[in-house]
Parts: structure tokens; sequence; C-alpha cells
């Protein structure tokens, strides 16, 4: 999004930095559906890749305890500290001890190959790109899947992210809906919201593509109630400009 649009929507920031991890790891590998693990000094992430965007949570989000209704990557977070300083900066000769469970890091090493199992979407096993400081000390074989990449600047992944995303935009209702064809009509309608939601946001009106579409039952209402959704990205206008 725009500096002016992010000035009046501060909380649409909310989990920018994983978010931009996840999509640096995708341009650097050119993958469009992946895992990305995020080994850094303090902390161990995990995501995926769906279509080039982050998979989100559908939990939402949580701050001080407050659950709030903004989209933020889907993330695992494995116990930097369970992994032990010896799992990921530990001298070559001793990251074998580790990865065989004979180092004090084994347990940390562990949770994450099971944090990749988890957001594998099925038998085929997508590839897992390590990014971050501590993704080298990683034994390719600990993760269960044959193709595992290290780009060789994932230590920036997250700034190429940010600075390669598009501006996106997207958008919501609940409707009630009896035929298929009027689901279509409906769709188009939120379809260009989405869009109209990222010109706003700092989007080149003419390159705006609509991404995602899709429809989900809401079992709780009666009645033939959908959920609708709709996402949209586009390249920054070179018209919208930044005020400091």
């Amino acid at each position: 999004m725009s500096l002016e649009y992010l000035a009046r929507h501060p909380g649409l920031s909310l989990g920018s930095g994983p978010a931009s991890t996840l999509r640096g790891a995708g341009v650097l590998t050119g993958l469009r559906d992946a895992v990305v693990a995020d080994v850094g000094a303090s902390r161990i992430r995990v995501g995926a890749l769906a279509g080039g965007f982050p998979e989100e949570t559908t939990r939402g989000a949580d701050i001080g305890g407050v659950p709030v209704g903004f989209r933020i990557p889907e993330l695992i977070r494995v116990p930097r500290g369970s992994a032990g300083d010896r799992a990921f900066g530990a001298p070559l000769r001793d990251r074998a001890q580790v990865a065989s469970g004979r180092g004090s890091g084994s347990g940390g090493l562990t949770e994450l190959a099971e944090a990749v199992d988890r957001l594998q979407p099925g038998v085929d096993r997508l590839p897992v790109v390590m990014v971050g400081g501590g993704a080298p000390a990683v034994p390719d074989g600990l993760l269960g899947v044959p193709d595992v990449r290290r780009p060789e600047h994932g230590r920036t992944a997250g700034a190429i992210g940010a600075a390669t995303s598009p501006v996106g935009g997207q958008y919501e209702r609940i409707v009630r809906l009896e035929g298929r064809t009027r689901l279509a009509e409906a769709l188009d309608a939120v379809a260009e919201e989405a869009r109209a939601h990222a010109v706003r946001a700092g989007a080149d009106p003419r390159h705006v593509e609509i991404v995602e579409t899709g429809s989900s039952p809401l079992a709780y209402l009666p009645g033939p109630f959908l959920r609708l959704r709709a996402r949209a990205a586009g390249p920054p206008s070179q018209l919208s400009t930044s005020r400091p």
C-alpha cells in the first residue's frame, strides 16, 4: 500500500513483516507454492505460499490478548530457545550430532521439522525455502522434503518481499442467494469492490487484476447465506506520491 493509505489505516500493516518474508522467499526462488522457514537469531517462523500469496490464518490476530479482525499470515512459531545455540549457529562438526539427536538442539530441530510437515498440503510435498541468518545451519535431510532451497540472498528475504510486492485490496460481503446465476453476479460485484480497494491503496488502476475469488456457506444463519470474498492486486501507481 502507499504511505498515505498506511497512515490512514495503520492496522493493515499487522503481519506485514512475515508476509514480506514469505513473498521474498517466493521471489528469490521463483516459486509460487512453497513452505517457507524463516530462521532468525531470536525466532523461527514457518509459513506457506499459495499462488504467490501468504496463506492467511482463519483465526484472526491477537493484540495484547484482544482478538481483532485483521488478516495475517498463518504461522507456526518454533521456540528459538528450544532449538539450542548449537542447532542454529554451531560449527559444522557439531551439526551432525544435533541432527542425529546427540546434541542439545535436537528438540528444536524436531519441532521445526514438525512445523514444516504440518504446513504441507498433502502427500505431494511442496518445496521448502529456508531463509534468514540461521538457514544454512539446518540439515536438509532433517525436514523430510526432497526439495530444499536456500536462496543466495535469503537473509534479506523480508526486504526483497517488501520492495517487490504488489499493492493489494480485498473485499468481503455476506449475501443471501438462491441461484447460481445470482452467485456469479454477486461475485463480480465483490471483485469490483476489491479492485477499487486496491486502487485506493495505491495500485495502478490500469493493471489491477483479480487474483482470487471465493464463496463459503454460513451454516449459523437461516437460509442460503454465503460469504463472498475477492482479492485484487497490481503494481504501485506511478501517480501515487509519498510524503515524509
